[in-house]
């Protein structure tokens, strides 16, 4: 008996320690930069599912790297068009922005923004995709469905533009716990969450012949799955997946990325968004960078509607910028390190 009572003790301990619950505590916050390895031609698999698993990942490859940025919505070109997000992921000095919602209840994203290649555009979802619900843990699940439409110009005549709109359908549950083992880190505890995502894009071309109409074109359907390794943020170790890896419908690995680095603290926080000195700010003609309380490599400027409209070399001096030839209005400028990670981040008024 008293063996009995000592390995269900035994027991109990080891499933309190190996179980997580995710909560909105556990997502990199604002001012951390995320760096991610892709692993384009992929050995790994995403291995079993249930209780107590054990992953080994050492062999997966770096092949090109993301620089993620987690910022305020309020300090990027396209934050206006998203008030109910709390919290932005930039991708590098890219211009492309994904607006999130991160609360007690969930992780959503509310759209995106950039230029996807016809000038500036703000994707905006209605409903928003949900990323996870809070708490979530082992057997939880979740079903989600987001839309958004998009137009851009078509000059192929008699059509002038294309209409996509997409609707995409997500069923994910946590499958598994267990360690996992990465090129970063080894026998990290994880929950593991399986997600299903089916997304149907319908096109629709607009013809100006012989009357303007919208007219229906085709509809394409892709199922993905996508199993991703989520450890608990205990100081700011983490707050991003340790591994992701995606198959098509038939369970062919596709892609896989991982976490190359811990999270670093960027400086990017709100009382420390001034920390490069910017003056005159307002400007007329020049603006003076003082990057003397940093090394940074680069200052990008990009316009309200993100827009990169100049470049120039950093380092740990005072940097004069000629903005004579921009538009008078309001411009966003990133400093970046040697890696491309955004170290700071600020506003500049350029009057006339």
């Amino acid at each position: 008996m008293k063996k009995s009572l000592l390995l269900f003790a035994v027991s109990l301990s080891s499933l309190a320690f190996s179980q997580i619950t995710l909560n909105m505590g556990d997502i990199a916050n604002i001012g951390f930069s995320i760096r991610q390895a892709n692993d384009t031609l992929p050995t790994v698999t995403p291995g079993p599912s249930g209780a107590s698993q054990t992953w080994n990942f050492t062999n997966l490859n770096n092949h090109y790297m993301d620089t993620l940025l987690f910022t305020n919505p309020n300090w990027t070109p396209y934050g206006g068009s998203f008030p109910g997000s709390n919290l932005c992921l930039m991708f590098g000095t890219s211009g492309f922005y994904a607006y999130l919602r991160n609360n007690s209840n969930s992780l959503e994203i509310l759209g995106q923004a950039g230029d996807f290649g016809f000038g500036p555009m703000v994707i905006d979802l209605n409903p928003d995709e949900l990323i996870l619900p809070y708490p979530f843990t082992y057997n939880g699940t979740y079903n989600n469905t987001s839309k958004y439409s998009v137009q851009f110009p078509f000059p192929q005549p008699p059509m002038d533009s294309l209409r996509v709109k997409n609707t995409t359908i997500k069923s994910g549950n946590a499958d598994a716990w267990g360690t996992v083992t990465t090129p970063l880190a080894s026998n990290v505890q994880v929950l593991r969450i399986r997600e299903q995502r089916i997304s149907i894009d319908s096109v629709f071309a607009h013809s100006t012949f012989p009357a303007p109409s919208w007219q229906f074109m085709q509809e394409s359907r892709d199922t993905t799955i996508e199993y991703s390794y989520w450890a608990k943020n205990t100081g700011n170790n983490y707050g991003f997946p340790l591994v992701n890896i995606s198959t098509d419908a038939q369970g062919q690995v596709t892609s896989a990325n991982w976490l190359q680095a811990a999270p670093a603290q960027t400086g990017i926080e709100e009382n420390e968004l001034s920390s490069i000195s910017t003056y005159p700010n307002p400007g007329v003609n020049e603006i003076f960078f003082d990057c003397s309380k940093g090394n940074f490599a680069r200052i990008t400027l990009v316009d309200a509607t993100g827009k990169e409209v100049l470049a120039v070399p950093a380092g740990n001096k005072v940097v004069k910028v000629d903005v004579a030839h921009l538009d008078a209005g309001t411009y966003f400028y990133y400093a970046s390190d040697r890696e491309g990670s955004v170290r700071k981040a600020g506003k500049i008024l350029i009057t006339r």
